[in-house]
């Protein structure tokens, strides 16, 4: 009996040992999946930190976003009203350019008006170009060496020459430059009446092969036509075509010229057409 008791006094205290194994196993269970909770908790407040930073770079973000919107708004105004004043400005430039067009081609047209004005007070005189000089020469003795030279030179009668008046006879210009003393000064001679100079131009051809040249008397843009062109003007007539000069214009087989070389003569073929 004695054996009895013991042996059950042994089972219950082995029973109540693994008891006790068993509630330790289980308080570190539970105290590693609190720690397993805290630190997940942990991590979660974390996070919750993060997105509370990352909602207010949002909101940040949002009104910078507005911001940016209403300056591009702003923006997209101020171009607008650029443009507006663009297209006015350009409206108005075209406008300024037609009026200089307009205000260009008048004055030309006063220019023209100008000249051909020059070239009619000018219509009774001649240039008369390598008639020799004498030494001391007055303007009286200028007169008598181009009587001299028509009569002898251009063939017109003495009865002829004796009819024949001058308003003003010299050298252009008056005086001789030293510096250009060996150069022979050509001669303005202004006839009294154009019908005389008529006369007188009708006999040009007798010069042919004495060196001595006429010419009208034209203001110095027509002069400037003339010497652009003459070249052409001789090439044409080597040519055996009709060519000649029509104050402002260059005629080849009744035709107005119109070749490269009159595209820097601004007064070309306009002189005359203008009223």
């Amino acid at each position: 009996t004695t054996t009895d008791v013991n042996s059950t006094s042994r089972k219950r205290q082995r029973q109540t040992t693994g008891s006790q194994t068993d509630e330790d196993c289980h308080c570190c269970d539970a105290s590693t999946s609190i720690s397993k909770l805290e630190a997940k908790i942990d991590k979660l407040l974390g996070l919750f930190s993060e997105i509370a930073s990352l909602k207010k770079r949002l909101t940040e973000v949002e009104e910078e976003n507005k911001d940016l919107k209403k300056a591009a708004e702003n923006t997209e105004k101020d171009l607008n009203d650029l443009k507006t004043c663009v297209v006015s400005l350009s409206s108005q430039s075209e406008t300024d350019n037609q009026e200089l067009k307009e205000l260009n081609k008048d004055i030309l047209q006063l220019k023209c008006r100008n000249i051909k004005l020059e070239a009619y007070t000018r219509r009774e005189s001649i240039k008369i170009f390598n008639l020799q000089e004498i030494e001391g020469e007055t303007p009286r003795d200028t007169e008598d060496l181009v009587r001299s030279m028509m009569e002898e030179k251009m063939k017109i009668s003495r009865d002829d020459m004796n009819e024949i008046r001058f308003e003003r006879v010299h050298r252009l210009p008056s005086r001789r430059n030293p510096q250009r003393s060996t150069k022979i000064r050509p001669v303005i001679a202004k006839f009294s009446f154009y019908q005389d100079k008529e006369f007188v131009w009708s006999k040009v051809k007798n010069l042919k092969g004495t060196g001595i040249g006429i010419s009208h008397d034209y203001p110095k843009e027509i002069d400037k036509i003339h010497e652009k062109l003459y070249p052409v003007l001789k090439k044409a007539k080597q040519g055996k075509q009709s060519a000649f000069f029509k104050v402002d214009k260059l005629i080849i087989n009744g035709e107005v010229y119109r070749g490269i070389e009159t595209e820097d003569l601004p007064y070309y073929g306009l002189i005359m057409n203008n009223t």
